[in-house]
Parts: structure tokens; C-alpha cells; sequence
């Protein structure tokens, strides 16, 4: 069997990070001139792995700002929101306008674009703040060769606390996006009562491609030939198992999101020590933590694994 990351392959993943590309550039180019990017905090990483910050500035990114709570100081005046449908980012980007509408002489342009599709309540929100809004379809990510997820943290809280579907509805249309893709999946098999919401919303989604269109006809994949929807009410207990991989015990202790770890400097030790012996090495990083402060300043290495 091929490699599903293989270029040459009639399953390559890779092409969904081209077309999440082409789309970010198409979002970016909407918008004339230098522009200031601001994005939802949750979503900078997995876009880290569809563009990086020469991409960004080839298309006119100046600065790149997380969403955050309280004024956004910018001098430039094109801004550009890229995040999920939250109420509480409504709310930020309310105040980031308020606080520009102080100024006399203010000429800002507001484009708000909603990862993966735009909700009527964050819509009505906005509805009087002059801002225009699109959405930009960021759903499946490629993470690996063979590894595809749509970074939703919150799902389970969701489905089982909030009573809120929404989510089973951006995985039935990524799934959609897929199979145009790649063909219709002529088997789905699933175990919990979420798998079956998924499955039946699945189906209806075919259906209602083939009214809507009827030129339009999907071929049966002929490199796929089940989907199994697994619901995570059906085995509670893996995630409380102690992962017993050397990637697995990273993640447990410091985290790994986006294929990236953040540390501090100290754990790792700075670059000069890495050319000393290791007796040296270890003797001074043994004196550097007794003299750190209780608060030392946050220094971090990334790492891609």
C-alpha cells in the first residue's frame, strides 16, 4: 500500500493543506494593501502548519496579533480576524472597535472571517459594528502523512455537557470535503450514539448534494472502503492512560499542540552550554536553578516532532 502522504498516491493528504493554503491567500488578497492579522489563539498553531510568516507577508500581512481581551494598538488600519465562532471573541472584537471609534479622524476596515463556517447569534453580535464577514473553511488539517484532525478541544464538553451538536455538523462537512476528493466512502460502521448522529447527518449530506446538483455525481473511492466512527463515550478510560512512548511522556509533561512543544530555555539549557562538556553542563545548569527567581521570565524552544 502506498504511503497516504506520497505525492504519487490517489490518497494524498498533502493536497488538503494545498487547498487550506490557497484559501487563506484567497482570504489574505480580499483585503488591499498592508493589513494586520489577528488571530484566535487556538488556531495559530494548526494555520502554522498550512502557511508560515513569509506566506503571511507575501500577501501583505504587516502584524500578527492573538485575540485577545482589551485595546488592539495598531497603526495599521486594515485589520483581518481569523477565529472560531465564540461568543466571548465577538465580544473582544466589539471592544477592539469601540476603542478605535474613540479616535476622531478613524478609518479602520474590519474583515472578520469564522474557522470553519460563521453562526447567525456571533453574526447578530456584530451586526451593528461595521465589519464585514466571510468565512474561511479550515477544517481537516494534515498533521502527518496519515494524521488528519479538526483541533475542536472543546467536542466532548460540548456533546455531553452543553447538549451542542455543532460539532458533529464541521466533521460530517469535512468528511463531505473529503470524499469530493477522493470518492464516496461506500461503507460507514460507528459504535455510540454520536457516531450515529454523524453517520445519519453524513448520509443526508449526500443526498443532498445529488438534489441540489444532479450533474454532479461521486464516484465510489477505490482507496477507501470504510469509515468507522468511534465515539469517545465508548472508551472513557484510554485518554487516562500514561502514554509510554518518549513523544507520549513529552506530551504528558509539557504538552504537544500542533506538532510543536514549548519549554523553557532552562530545561533545555541555553546555546553556549551545548558546546561544553558535559560535566560543565551539568554543573552549571545545577547553579543556574538554585540562583533563578521564584518567577523567571518565560523563554521557550520549540520543537517538531
Amino acid at each position: 500500500m502506498s504511503h497516504l502522504g506520497n505525492t504519487h498516491s490517489s490518497l494524498n493528504v498533502n493536497s488538503l493543506r494545498d487547498l487550506a493554503r490557497k484559501e487563506l491567500t484567497n482570504v489574505l488578497d480580499s483585503v488591499r494593501g498592508k493589513k494586520c492579522l489577528v488571530l484566535d489563539p487556538n488556531i495559530s498553531g494548526p494555520l502554522s502548519l498550512i502557511a508560515g510568516f513569509s506566506l503571511l507577508k507575501e500577501h501583505g500581512v504587516e502584524k500578527v496579533h492573538y485575540l485577545q481581551q482589551g485595546p488592539l494598538e495598531t497603526e495599521l488600519k486594515s485589520l483581518i480576524y481569523i477565529c472560531r465562532p465564540q461568543l466571548n471573541y465577538m465580544k473582544y472584537i466589539a471592544e477592539h472597535i469601540a476603542h478605535h471609534q474613540k479616535d476622531v479622524v478613524s478609518n479602520y476596515e474590519y474583515n472578520l472571517f469564522f474557522v470553519p463556517r460563521r453562526t447567525m447569534i456571533c453574526e447578530r453580535v456584530l451586526e451593528e459594528a461595521g465589519i464585514t464577514i466571510g468565512e474561511y473553511h479550515l477544517d481537516l488539517i494534515p498533521f502527518e502523512d496519515d494524521l488528519l484532525s479538526l483541533e475542536l478541544d472543546n467536542t466532548f464538553k460540548e456533546l455531553y455537557l452543553d447538549g451542542d451538536y455543532t460539532s458533529i455538523y464541521y466533521a460530517a462537512r469535512a468528511l463531505m470535503k473529503l470524499q469530493t476528493k477522493f470518492g464516496l466512502i461506500p461503507r460507514v460502521i460507528g459504535k455510540g450514539d454520536c457516531a450515529k448522529h454523524l453517520a445519519d447527518m453524513l448520509l443526508r449530506m449526500r443526498k443532498e448534494v445529488a438534489v441540489d446538483d444532479p450533474s454532479s455525481t461521486l464516484s465510489v473511492s477505490q482507496n477507501v472502503d470504510s469509515l468507522i466512527i468511534l465515539d469517545r463515550s465508548v472508551d472513557l478510560i484510554s485518554p487516562l492512560c500514561t502514554q509510554l512512548t518518549y513523544e507520549g511522556l513529552i506530551d504528558e509533561v509539557f504538552g504537544i499542540r500542533a506538532s510543536h512543544v514549548e519549554v523553557d530555555s532552562a530545561i533545555v539549557g541555553p546555546a553556549s552550554q551545548k558546546s561544553a562538556p558535559a560535566a560543565a553542563t551539568s554543573t552549571s545548569n545545577a547553579a543556574s536553578t538554585t540562583s533563578q527567581p521564584s518567577t523567571p521570565a518565560k523563554k521557550k524552544n520549540s520543537t517538531q516532532f
